[in-house]
């Protein structure tokens, strides 16, 4: 994975977090400065047990990471999205029925 990406620091911070997770928390709300990010690494924070799958844990604790790094983009809970939402995106590919979306989605698209 190191070879693969530009900032060596964070694979090597995420792989950390996976094994001190407490200290991971911790150490992330002390670099928040807003209440948004720290409501993202409250939330992270309680998630976490929930997921199973190391690569789920390690795209909580980047996006951890993320929320103090970055201005949190603004959104509005109430406007409609233009277009047809594409509902498919979020099937999780964890489960059956999820798989054969996606696999269905994808062979329709012509991509893997």
């Amino acid at each position: 994975m190191l070879g693969c990406v530009p900032d060596h620091y964070v694979v090597k911070l995420v792989s950390e977090a996976l094994l001190r997770a407490r200290a991971f928390f911790g150490w992330v709300l002390g670099q928040s400065r807003a209440q948004a990010s720290t409501n993202v690494i409250l939330a992270a924070q309680r998630c976490l047990p929930a997921a199973t799958w190391q690569q789920d844990k390690a795209c909580i604790l980047a996006g951890t990471r993320l929320s103090v790094l970055c201005d949190m983009p603004a959104t509005n809970l109430g406007e409609v999205p233009s277009g047809e939402f594409p509902y498919w995106v979020a099937l999780d590919k964890h489960t059956p029925k999820g798989k054969t979306v996606l696999q269905e989605v994808a062979k329709e698209m012509n991509v893997s």
